[in-house]
């Protein structure tokens, strides 16, 4: 019989969701509302998330679940932020290995990180574009 991977939904009963982006709030947009409501929507199907998404230099009290990663200003875009590659990487590392699902939800750092963790996980990882859902197959 295969072993159960620690904290996976096999051992828990909850689906883990790994959500990766190169932005959340405080940087108002549809990116940042999307990842919102998918954790939301997520919770309330009783599934567990965590984000890793860019640290800004406002303040914020995250909600549970959200780890931030050290970044840069990008330039001639005062709102958006560029994520530290081998911080995203660490904040994912530390993050566990109990995932079920890995959603990369940028097509930036967070593209290049999530799919080498999905990888590491051994899961496919998944990503939302402007033209819709994407799969990667394990």
């Amino acid at each position: 019989m295969p072993q159960q991977e620690t904290g996976t939904r096999a051992a828990t009963g909850r689906l883990r969701v790994l959500m990766i982006s190169d932005v959340y709030f405080p940087r108002v947009n549809g990116v940042s509302t999307s990842i919102a409501t998918f954790r939301r929507d997520l919770e309330t199907l009783g599934c567990d998330s965590v984000l890793v998404a860019p640290r800004y230099p406002q303040e914020r009290q995250d909600e549970p679940g959200i780890v931030r990663v050290p970044s840069r200003r990008v330039p001639f875009d005062a709102e958006d932020r560029f994520m530290c590659a081998a911080g995203a990487a660490r904040a994912c590392a530390q993050a566990g290995t109990g995932f079920d699902v890995v959603h990369i939800q940028t097509p930036f750092v967070a593209h290049k990180v999530g799919l080498a963790v999905a990888s590491r996980l051994g899961r496919g990882g998944s990503r939302r574009g402007a033209d819709g859902p994407r799969s990667r197959p394990q």
